[in-house]
C-alpha cells in the first residue's frame, strides 16, 4: 500500500491548446494558488522558448508569474524544493523518464508528489527516442 503523507494532487493534460485544456489547467492553477512553478520540458527537444513563452501564458492568466525552468534533471533536483508546483510538458516519454532517471529527480518528484506538491503532466508520446 502507497504510504502517502498528504493529498495527492496531480492533472493529466491530453496535449491539446489552452482551450481544450482549460479544466484541468484551471485546476492546477487553483492548486498553485498564485505560488511558483517549476516547468519541466526535458520530454521535448531544446531549445524550450516557444514551450515557456506558451506554458508564461498560460498560467499568467492563472495568477502564475513566477516560473523556473529546468533544461537538465540536476535542475529539477536544485529547483523542486523552492517551488509550489510543477507543469511537465509534454513529448517522448523516453526521452523524459531517461532525462530524469540519470540523476534520480524521478525519484525527487515522487516525493514531491506524496508531500502534496501538485503536478501537472502534459501529453507525451510512446514512440522510442531515434
Amino acid at each position: 500500500m502507497l504510504d502517502v503523507e498528504s493529498e495527492i494532487r496531480i492533472a493529466f493534460g491530453g496535449g491539446g491548446e489552452e482551450d481544450d485544456e482549460r479544466l484541468v489547467l484551471d485546476r492546477f492553477g487553483a492548486w498553485l494558488r498564485g505560488g511558483r512553478l517549476l516547468f519541466i520540458p526535458l520530454a521535448m527537444d531544446p531549445p524550450y522558448d516557444r514551450a515557456l513563452a506558451w506554458i508564461t501564458t498560460v498560467m499568467a492568466a492563472r495568477g502564475v508569474g513566477d516560473i523556473a525552468v529546468a533544461t537538465s534533471s540536476d535542475d529539477v533536483l536544485r529547483i523542486i524544493s523552492t517551488v509550489d508546483g510543477v507543469f511537465i510538458g509534454g513529448g517522448n516519454t523516453y526521452r523524459l523518464l531517461h532525462r530524469l532517471r540519470s540523476t534520480g529527480a524521478h525519484l525527487a518528484l515522487s516525493g514531491a508528489a506524496r508531500r502534496g506538491l501538485p503536478l501537472y503532466g502534459g501529453e507525451c508520446r510512446r514512440d522510442p527516442p531515434r
